[in-house]
């Protein structure tokens, strides 16, 4: 590859009809060079709480059992606090345990509650005993789970979670929560956590074998929608990462207490196992037994006839079987402490005597985490903004970024010579000052001299400008937040209106959007890629937009897809963490790569101009790859 190093361009000065006055315009362009600086992940720890069926309101007129509201309350209250006393006791001094267990307890990231939550639909009695906690009151907060006993959907307890997951969404403890506000996701320390309620089944089915009558949809027994949440959370947010997950449910897996499967179908478990045998998945989390226990499933040796009802005569070769956890029951006085140290994941059970003598249960168990030293190669050690990679004729890659003032140019070659966008950030804080515009080399070299093709006008009206040819040669001029306008044959100008290119599906998380999107796109519209840095290109006849925007503090890439090119573009996704602003290219091998030079505090590096390998998979969707993929 022939390099070209250290060039600048000197254009002729700018109009100054619409900015201050600029005598040149200065761009880095530079040549793409080889280099690579590795990160790796530091170790986790991470330590949450998990018990089931709290029962509030539950109470007992039974002679032989008694028991007052007050009575259970108490009870439940009494194990909240021994799950707080356990904080800073050291783990079991068992020898199984060591390799995870060393040092004391930690202070849980939060306390999962698998169902059954109230009796008789007491949720403002539950309220008292399970307020809601967050980093902004100093407790630990809860992460609740519906079950059979609290009610149909437009019940007291069920509403009451919805409501309190929206706060929780809000206050960024959960980072998705389903439409019907039941369902909910979030990740801990690159663990993902999706609690799916009842079951994770979409629907009541009445194959059901259990003698409580077929309460159909709209019943406590309606699942809502869980499976569909599910396969949505694998899909769009682990995807192929390898990642681990563990899932949160009500009812079990066992033939324990009542035969547990009973209460969801085999049609139901064996689409929840296809939904989940090829994702790294690390735990099953359960309530409703009241009785704890750590077994697998589906167990070919162990639960023999749990297989056979799932798969018939002939078992898969290769039948995954998954880690289940019950947890016991708040009044039963039983919880589980999870510990996930480096590579190892611990289950320590606590009852009512302190840790569980009976050493079957508690767990140990190898986490398998994903390479996540992404293939990220350094350019050099030098600050620079937005950067571009363009390729000249002669096969010479040129590296462009941002320089005071101008901002994110990108070099392009089209028709015989050498293009410049640039933008220019407004000087009076405004975007009425700001814009966006075209230089054209008049040599046809990239060292320039280049001239603008509007000097009287702003192409663009706002900044990041970029151009896009398509396949039958046409060009278009692009910017910002997805404005794109089809440019004259000799590109002197636009040839129509602005475009603004929209999603079908909105993304309406505040989590996901930064704080400038409400100005941009108007209040409560969130059917957009992203704010800034718009990007295009096409890919086996598949239109490809990016943009940057917020997504839970990282300034992100995302992407969205469509067969047409002013849309509707798909669903957007987090195509690649911390890459905003970034542009894709093929090199001569056919290797996708994108620019990366990190613009927020947990990027690898900050202002470096990097880039990243990705391979575009057969679904059109990105993905980035580590290094042990792109390096065979």
């Amino acid at each position: 590859m022939r390099c070209s190093l250290d060039r600048s361009i000197a254009g002729k000065p700018l109009g100054a009809s619409w900015r201050p006055g600029i005598r040149t315009v200065l761009a880095v362009l530079l040549a793409l060079v080889p280099g690579a600086v590795f990160a790796s992940a530091s170790q986790r720890d991470l330590v949450f709480f998990f018990s089931s069926d709290p029962h509030i309101g539950y109470e007992s007129k039974d002679p032989n059992k008694p028991m007052t509201r007050d009575q259970a309350v108490a009870e439940v209250r009494d194990t909240l606090t021994r799950m707080r006393a356990s904080v800073g006791q050291p783990y079991p001094s068992l020898e199984a345990l060591r390799s995870a267990a060393a040092g004391t307890v930690a202070r849980p990231r939060g306390i999962l509650v698998a169902g059954d939550l109230t009796d008789n639909g007491a949720w403002p009695l539950f309220e008292t005993v399970f307020p809601e906690g967050g980093p902004e009151n100093g407790s630990i907060p809860f992460y609740l789970c519906v079950g059979n006993h609290d009610g149909p959907p437009d019940g007291p307890t069920r509403q009451g979670v919805i409501a309190r997951n929206r706060r929780m969404l809000r206050d960024r403890l959960l980072e998705v929560v389903s439409p019907n506000g039941l369902h909910t996701a979030w990740t801990w320390e690159g663990v993902h956590f999706v609690c799916v309620n009842l079951c994770p089944a979409d629907t009541t089915d009445a194959q059901t074998p259990f003698n409580y009558g077929r309460p159909g949809p709209g019943s406590w027994n309606d699942p809502a929608d869980g499976l569909t949440f599910l396969t949505g959370i694998l899909r769009d947010r682990v995807g192929q990462s390898g990642e681990p997950v563990i899932i949160v449910q009500h009812y079990g897996f066992c033939e324990g207490f009542n035969f547990d499967w009973n209460w969801w179908s085999v049609r139901q478990r064996r689409a929840f196992y296809d939904a989940i045998k090829d994702y790294n998945v690390v735990a099953l989390l359960h309530g409703h037994t009241h009785a704890p226990a750590c077994y697998r499933w589906p167990d070919p040796v162990g639960g023999v006839q749990e297989v056979r009802r799932l798969f018939g005569d002939t078992t898969p070769a290769d039948l995954r079987s998954f880690d289940v956890f019950s947890a016991g029951s708040f009044g039963g006085g039983t919880f589980y402490v999870f510990r996930i140290l480096g590579d190892r994941i611990l289950a320590a059970h606590h009852d009512r005597r302190g840790w569980t003598a009976d050493p079957r249960m508690h767990r140990i168990r190898s986490v398998v985490w994903p390479d996540r030293s992404l293939d990220l190669r350094r350019l050099m050690d030098t600050p620079l903004r937005d950067t571009s990679i363009g390729r000249g004729p002669d096969g010479t890659w040129y590296m462009t970024g941002t320089v005071e003032p101008l901002w994110a140019p990108e070099v392009h070659y089209l028709k015989g010579t050498f293009w410049l966008t640039y933008s220019i950030p407004g000087w009076d804080g405004t975007a009425k000052t700001s814009g966006c515009g075209l230089l054209k080399s008049t040599t046809g070299q990239p060292e320039g001299p280049y001239e603008d093709v509007q000097p009287a006008e702003r192409l663009g009206d706002e900044i990041d400008a970029s151009l896009f040819q398509d396949e039958d040669g046409t060009v278009y001029f692009l910017w910002h937040s997805g404005k794109i306008a089809r440019m004259k044959p000799d590109m002197s100008g636009l040839a129509e209106p602005y475009r603004w290119l929209r999603t079908v599906t909105s993304d309406p998380n505040p989590g996901h959007h930064s704080g400038l999107c409400e100005g941009i796109f108007g209040q409560g519209s969130f059917d957009h890629v992203g704010y800034e840095g718009m990007f295009l290109f096409k890919v086996d006849g598949r239109y490809v937009l990016a943009c940057a925007d917020q997504c839970e503090g990282r300034y992100s890439c995302y992407v969205a897809t469509s067969t047409a090119l002013y849309g509707p573009y798909s669903r957007r996704y987090e195509a690649i963490p911390h890459a905003g602003h970034n542009m894709f290219f093929k090199d001569e091998k056919g290797q996708w790569w994108s620019t990366y030079f990190g613009s927020d505090a947990s990027a690898p590096w900050q202002e470096r101009p990097v880039l990243l390998s990705v391979k575009m998979e057969p679904d059109g969707r990105i993905r980035p790859l580590s290094q042990i993929e792109a390096r065979p």
